[in-house]
């Protein structure tokens, strides 16, 4: 079996979740076990902000800054709330969003900031200029503005101020 990491690609004939370089990965959020009840139970005793949770491969799989940024808006969630402050409607809310932004991210062949060749921009919070939410219509700073108290995990983060609560 072929399991691609990110920046590497692993072949076994034996079982690849065994692997030492996979087998503490979290499951994926398109696989079956990632839903509302499992994210609701990792995210109890866990401060951290629900998008540097989100960015955890420990704890979730696949999910990078972009998409993370992107789901947190669908599902109205402000990135940098606690983690243990979601109820289980919330996680159920979020799982949905995190597939709805990774599936349509499939489709699309990617979404990416820059122009790679193959790859469109889809996001709808994580814009290169990232001026105004397309939900609502909202300003946001410029990303050279960005108050150094928006970025999560040393990753740079934006949300919504109407939108996310």
């Amino acid at each position: 079996m072929i399991r691609a990491g990110f920046g590497s690609v692993l072949y076994t004939s034996d079982d690849p979740l065994a692997h030492p370089l996979l087998r503490h990965l979290a499951p994926e959020p398109l696989e079956e076990r990632f839903d509302g009840a499992y994210l609701h139970a990792v995210t109890r005793r866990r401060r951290v902000a629900i998008k540097q949770l989100l960015l955890n491969s420990r704890l979730v799989t696949g999910v990078g800054n972009i998409y993370a940024s992107e789901a947190l808006l669908h599902a109205r969630i402000r990135p940098r709330r606690a983690a243990r402050t979601l109820n289980l409607a919330d996680c159920t809310r979020l799982v949905a969003a995190i597939r709805r932004v990774l599936g349509a991210a499939i489709r699309a062949g990617g979404t990416t900031l820059r122009d790679y060749v193959g790859a469109r921009r889809g996001a709808r919070i994580f814009s290169p200029a990232a001026v105004r939410v397309r939900a609502c219509g909202s300003r946001l700073p410029p990303l050279s503005h960005a108050h150094p108290a928006d970025h999560a995990g040393q990753r740079s983060t934006y949300y919504c101020p109407s939108c996310q609560q």
